[in-house]
């Protein structure tokens, strides 16, 4: 009896230990899956938590509300069809952070990719299109249990993006990505849930009062979540011009000056 329990027992742990080494942990390890993806689930309406934040669902809406933003489609990285590249984050316009075949200065200015908690290597995917159903090439977080964050400095009024999230190539998985906007102390502005970001994604728009320091991206059932389209605008600061002080010495040597000027003038006359 205790034999065949044992016996039971080291089954049970093999069972186990051939599962979790079969759930990848990244992005990267996981298996190419084929086949008919899962439908993905209906869009809820989106309604800001704290009412702070105005929140687009619809790309022709945002851009006719914000036209002529520059847009960042990430087409310039190479990445196989079908297929990806790992990057290591951050990932920026900076010279020296470029990464999956982008030059220096060639992504957008303004705003930096990367994991979180991190920064760290091999932290970003590049999607080739097509990956993951995803109709042009896509940036992603690998480690599944990681958040993507875009952090723009200086921070930003607007931003818009579409949002995307997988689990392995070849699966759009139906999920919901927590969007939580921080300011320039990290303090939070609002947390969105957006629906149905999966595949060739949904689209997420925002406009806040208060500046955007930070965009956190989190997959609610710890998928790799990303994005593809991203476009935003630099929040309006107030510039004060001060018009400095001349004090009474400053003033004397003004009107001495300005004297000085007439008596001259009238010289010349005579």
């Amino acid at each position: 009896m205790k034999s065949r329990l044992l016996s039971l027992v080291v089954s049970g742990l093999l069972l186990a230990s051939s599962n979790l080494s079969a759930s990848a942990l990244r992005f990267s390890e996981a298996t190419v899956q084929t086949g008919t993806p899962p439908s993905g689930v209906a869009p809820s309406p989106v309604v800001p938590a704290g009412g702070v934040v105005t929140v687009f669902t619809d790309r022709a809406a945002f851009d006719a509300a914000f036209p002529g933003l520059a847009v960042e489609t990430f087409n310039g990285g190479t990445a196989p069809a079908g297929n990806f590249a790992v990057c290591d984050a951050p990932l920026s316009s900076v010279p020296g952070s470029a990464a999956c075949g982008f030059d220096p200065g060639e992504l957008i200015a303004g705003v930096s990719y990367q994991d979180n908690p991190g920064p760290d290597a091999a932290a970003l995917i590049l999607l080739g299109v097509g990956t993951s159903l995803n109709a042009s090439q896509a940036l992603v977080s690998n480690t599944f249990s990681d958040a993507l964050d875009l952090v723009f400095s200086p921070p930003v009024s607007r931003a818009g993006m579409d949002l995307i999230s997988t689990s392995a190539p070849g699966v759009g998985d139906p999920d919901t990505v927590l969007v939580t906007l921080f300011d320039a102390s990290d303090a939070v502005i609002d947390t969105v849930p957006a629906a149905n970001a999966s595949g060739p994604g949904v689209f997420f728009g925002v406009s806040s009062p208060v500046p955007i320091a930070r965009i956190r991206l989190l997959s609610n059932t710890n998928r790799a979540e990303g994005v593809d389209n991203v476009a935003f605008t630099q929040a309006v600061a107030a510039v004060q011009r001060s018009v400095p002080s001349l004090g009474f010495g400053g003033l004397t040597a003004l009107v001495l000056g300005f004297l000085a000027l007439a008596g001259f003038a009238w010289t010349r006359r005579q």
